[in-house]
This record gives structure tokens, C-alpha cells and sequence, in this order.
């Protein structure tokens, strides 16, 4: 079993291949590709696409066609939580201290207002200068790219792993990667398990990239931190879907469970504050209810 590991969009990552090595050749085409996405579309890049209209005034822009594929999942999961996440909260993010310069240090200024914004093929209307944060979104796209460029050197059993997000084809012997499923808030606790066979699987929670009283995922339509999901999981056909759906599941209930699976294609789990299991109807894994 070969195993290819690094550091990129914030987090750690391991590729493991069970029958092929990672080449030189390989290493270098999947680092050279998350680099340049992350230079598109990350908000700590001055010049990134994300950040394109930091200082822009009301009206319609052209965008990429890939950054407005981006923007129009991140609309579809606006309206599927009813405006509760925003790729537009990234103010708020800056206003609690999650800042390109990682000052943690929380704005005396009152809290800003979110922008309006919407897409629409290429061309995005905002009503002011404004900047996104596809973080909830982007690692899971950015796993799925890394996916396609194993399959077409052919590569044909694989798992990646970027921070926890994985998309997995299957072992060389056709059976399934294991995965333990973690507490957010309890690190080395498992509380159940399931298999990846050509899916993807994402996680989300409020334990991880915590910051004084704050962490990173914001309700757009407080201003707050989430306050009543601890975490949820998604297993679906790609990594981006799975990693969507989690995206969405943070703002529960103010988005239908069963609506987000369906549209897409995903089953889940999400764990209240209370740490109550809301289980997808064909969730596969096993949980374990005591832990």
C-alpha cells in the first residue's frame, strides 16, 4: 500500500493507492493543481477570485465558468436553508477575527452587514463590495479534482484524504475502505463506522478550527456561530456532494434533512448539540448509540 501525504488548504492530506505508486510525476501534477485552486479561490489570497470584489460597487460582473459553478451550488444551498448559509458570511468571519492574518481578535465595530449577491450563468449582481468564503464547499470539489486526475493516469484503487473529507474507490481486492467515525468534541472516540466503495464521504463539526468563543461556521442570518448542530456526516456519489450536504446539515433545522439528501443524492447523519443522532433513512454505517 503506497501512501502520498502533504499539507494544502489548511489541512492535512493523505493519498493512499493500494496497488500503484504515487511517481514524481503524479505528486507534482496534484500538488501543482490544489495550489492553483487555492490561489483561485481562497479567501486568505489577496488575489483570488473569491476576493475579485473586495472593494467593487454595486452591479453585474463576469465571473469564470468554474468559480461560477462554485457560486451557484453555494446558491442552491442558500435556498435550501432559507439564507441561514451564506458564502457571503466571510464578513462575519472577519469580524470575529478569522482574518487572511489569522488575528483571532474579534472587531469592536459593530457587526457588518451580509451583502446581496446572485448568479446567474457567468454573471454575478452584488449590491457592494464583497468578499466569499467557500470553505465549506471547496474541499470536497477540490477532492473530486484530485480524483479525476488519479483516474486518468489510471489509477484505479484509491483513497483520498484531505482533513477528513475522502472520496475512495475500492482496494485492490474489490472490498471497501473502513472508516471510523470520530465525536467532534471527544477526539479518539469513535462512534461508528462505515464503508467507502466509489462514494465520497464529508465531515463537518464545531470542535474543530475554534477561536476564542468562536469557530468557523457562521449563521448568515444572525451573525452568530451555529448553536445547535455539533456535527454531521455525508456519504454520497462525489466528495463535493457529500461536502455540500454537510455544509448545509450546520445550519439544521433550518434545512430539511430529507430535501438536502435528495437533492443531493446523499445520506447523512447529523448530531445535535444534545448529541441526539438524526439518522438519513439509508444511512449504511454503523453507529454506536451508548458511545
Amino acid at each position: 500500500m503506497e501512501m502520498f501525504s502533504f499539507k494544502a488548504l489548511g489541512t492535512e492530506w493523505t493519498l493512499i493507492s493500494d496497488d500503484q505508486v504515487f511517481d514524481e510525476s503524479i505528486q507534482k501534477s496534484i500538488l501543482e493543481k490544489i495550489a492553483f485552486f487555492e490561489e483561485r479561490f481562497s479567501r486568505f489570497k489577496d488575489t483570488s477570485e473569491v476576493n475579485a470584489f473586495h472593494q467593487s460597487l454595486s452591479g453585474t460582473y463576469q465571473v469564470s465558468d468554474e468559480f461560477a459553478v462554485l457560486l451557484s451550488r453555494a446558491d442552491q444551498l442558500r435556498t435550501l436553508t432559507a439564507g441561514h448559509y451564506d458564502p457571503a458570511s466571510a464578513v462575519i468571519l472577519e469580524h470575529m477575527g478569522y482574518d487572511k492574518e489569522y488575528g483571532f481578535t474579534p472587531s469592536q465595530k459593530a457587526l457588518p452587514s451580509i451583502p446581496l449577491w446572485s448568479i446567474k450563468d457567468q454573471e454575478i449582481q452584488i449590491s457592494g463590495p464583497i468578499t466569499f468564503d467557500l470553505g465549506g464547499i471547496g474541499k470536497g470539489y477540490c477532492i473530486d479534482m484530485v480524483a479525476g486526475i488519479l483516474a486518468a493516469a489510471g489509477y484505479e484503487h484509491y483513497l483520498i484524504d484531505g482533513g477528513g473529507d475522502m472520496y475512495a474507490t475500492t482496494k485492490a481486492d474489490g472490498s471497501p475502505y473502513n472508516i471510523a467515525l470520530e465525536w467532534p468534541s471527544r477526539p479518539g472516540t469513535i462512534y461508528g463506522t462505515v464503508r467507502l466503495c466509489n462514494q465520497g464521504l464529508a465531515v463537518s463539526d464545531t470542535a474543530t478550527r475554534r477561536f476564542g468563543e468562536h469557530h468557523h461556521i457562521v449563521d448568515a442570518e444572525t451573525g452568530a456561530n451555529t448553536k445547535i448542530v455539533l456535527g454531521s456526516v455525508a456519504l454520497g456519489a462525489t466528495a463535493w456532494d457529500a461536502d455540500c450536504a454537510t455544509a448545509a446539515f450546520m445550519q439544521w433545522p433550518h434545512c430539511d434533512q430529507i430535501e438536502v439528501e435528495k437533492m443531493l443524492r446523499i445520506t447523512s447523519i447529523i448530531i445535535t448539540q444534545k448529541e441526539e443522532f438524526l439518522v438519513g433513512k439509508s444511512w449504511p454505517g454503523e453507529i454506536f448509540t451508548e458511545a
